[in-house]
């Protein structure tokens, strides 16, 4: 049975197309920024990576990728970094991703930054952004826009920041030409199968470790823009500390066991969670391992949340309280 083609839809089933643009812009034409970006990650003191909401999470798994080959980073959110976190200073590399490249918290972290000497890569979708324009390199992600919720834009940055990060720490890169024909089979293939079964009233867990838990994130974001459906993001080690006590017939728990690592433990809680009561979906993307899987286990949340947010009632993606770009730290603009 074919999906009804909404704005939401579109946007999910256009990200194949939209990831070969970005996949030619990053060895391409941007080819130069990016090893110019590259350059200053090898040779920073100390790195981090920032951003809020989507932007933030897309940067994960460079941030895992960087630090399993051996070149410690962080990920911080962008008012964490701008209110609470004084010790970066010259030697220090901030990565600032944006997709609008107006973030209220990243245009406000600039100048702080600068002022300690802290020299920046600000990574947008935007050319003509505050943050294109002010950062020391900019690195354009050359995605099609999305309509309302990040999803091309999301995935897009993934592989961006993916191409950047390889090139940074001498990691080979994947085929990228096949990449997103992996991508629209999976997406083809979520499709065509069966919609979640929900329970009545649906508590929605996202569990993983490594790089996933951009995935993590990134998915319980969804269902809470998309769907207007609380989910709890939470690695798959904490699950088990306590967290578990929460289990019952209502639980909707998605692992992901994308991380070769530690792929053995999470398809293990898969196991244990089913036999204790929850309903489990098993999240494990096999062809491209690793920090490059992020790009594609998102996509059964994409599905999943859009589905959900018809099934009861919500045009889904659709904002009630804020616009697309958050420019205010106070109150909630309505949408246009």
């Amino acid at each position: 049975m074919e999906e009804p083609l909404n704005a939401l839809f579109e946007d999910i089933k256009g990200q194949p197309d939209s990831l070969s643009h970005v996949i030619a812009h990053q060895l391409g034409g941007g080819a130069a920024s990016v090893a110019r970006a590259a350059a200053e990650i090898r040779h920073a003191r100390h790195l981090v990576f920032s951003g809020m909401g989507a932007s933030l999470f897309a940067a994960m798994p460079a941030a895992a990728l960087l630090n399993a080959r051996g070149r410690s980073c962080v990920a911080v959110e962008a008012a964490e970094l701008l209110y609470f976190h004084d010790a970066h200073d010259r030697g220090t590399l901030a990565v600032l991703v944006s997709r609008s490249g107006e973030t209220v918290e990243v245009i406000k972290l600039l100048p702080k930054l600068h002022k300690r000497g802290v020299r920046v890569i600000g990574v947008t979708n935007v050319p003509d952004s505050t943050l294109a324009r002010k950062a020391d390199i900019a690195i354009h992600v050359s995605s099609a826009p999305d309509k309302m919720v990040a999803l091309r834009t999301y995935t897009g940055t993934v592989a961006a920041l993916l191409i950047i990060a390889s090139a940074a720490s001498g990691a080979a890169l994947p085929d990228l030409q096949r990449l997103p024909h992996a991508m629209k089979e999976a997406i083809d293939g979520e499709f065509a199968a069966a919609a979640t079964q929900w329970p009545g009233h649906p508590r929605i867990y996202l569990l993983g470790r490594g790089a996933s838990l951009g995935s993590v994130h990134e998915g319980a974001l969804l269902f809470h823009e998309s769907a207007r459906m609380a989910a709890v993001p939470m690695a798959a080690a904490q699950f088990r500390h306590g967290a578990v006590e929460v289990v019952s017939a209502e639980v909707c728990a998605y692992v992901f066991a994308s991380q070769p690592e530690t792929r053995d433990l999470d398809l293990s809680l898969a196991s244990d969670l089913l036999q204790i009561g929850a309903q489990v979906r098993l999240i494990q993307e096999k062809e491209f391992a690793g920090a490059w899987a992020t790009a594609l286990e998102v996509i059964p949340i994409q599905i999943a949340a859009a589905r959900l947010s018809e099934s009861l009632g919500i045009s889904p993606g659709e904002f009630r309280f804020v616009p697309q770009v958050t420019t205010e730290e106070r109150g909630f603009e309505r949408p246009a």
